[in-house]
C-alpha cells in the first residue's frame, strides 16, 4: 500500500528535519507534507502523482512544468524514476532498449524535469 511505503521512506530518512519533527512532535503522527515529499523516492513520488484524482490541482502541478496534460507528467515521472533506478543500481543505460514509451518528450525535456524535481 502506498501510505505504508511513504511511512517507511520517512522512517528510514536520516534528514535532520525529519528527526527534529519526530523528536519534538507526537501529533500529527505523520510529518507535514513538505517534509514528507522531500524524502520520498522518485518512484514513490511518481506513484503518488499517478494516483491523484483528476482535478484542477493535478492539472496545476502539470502546468507548473509547462504541460497541458497531466498524463504526460505522470508518464515522465515514471520514466525518470525507472532510469534513475537503472543508474542507482549500476545497470547499463547506454544502448538499452526502453520498455516504456515517453509521451511528447525528448532527453532534454526529461533532464529539465529531473533537474526541476531536485532543485
Amino acid at each position: 500500500m502506498l501510505m505504508d511505503e511513504i511511512k517507511s521512506e520517512v522512517k528510514r530518512s536520516n534528514e535532520d528535519f525529519i528527526k527534529h519533527y519526530y523528536n519534538k512532535y507526537d501529533n500529527p503522527p505523520m510529518s507535514p507534507a513538505w517534509m514528507t515529499l522531500e524524502v520520498l523516492s522518485l518512484g514513490t513520488l511518481s506513484r503518488l502523482y499517478q494516483l491523484l484524482k483528476k482535478s484542477p490541482e493535478k492539472k496545476s502541478i502539470a502546468k507548473a512544468f509547462g504541460l497541458n496534460d497531466d498524463r504526460v507528467l505522470a508518464n515522465w515521472l515514471h520514466a525518470v524514476a525507472v532510469w534513475c533506478n537503472y543508474c542507482a543500481h549500476h545497470s547499463r543505460v547506454w544502448n538499452r532498449r526502453c520498455i516504456m514509451s515517453v509521451k511528447s518528450a525528448c532527453c532534454v525535456l526529461l533532464f529539465c524535469l529531473f533537474h526541476k524535481l531536485h532543485h
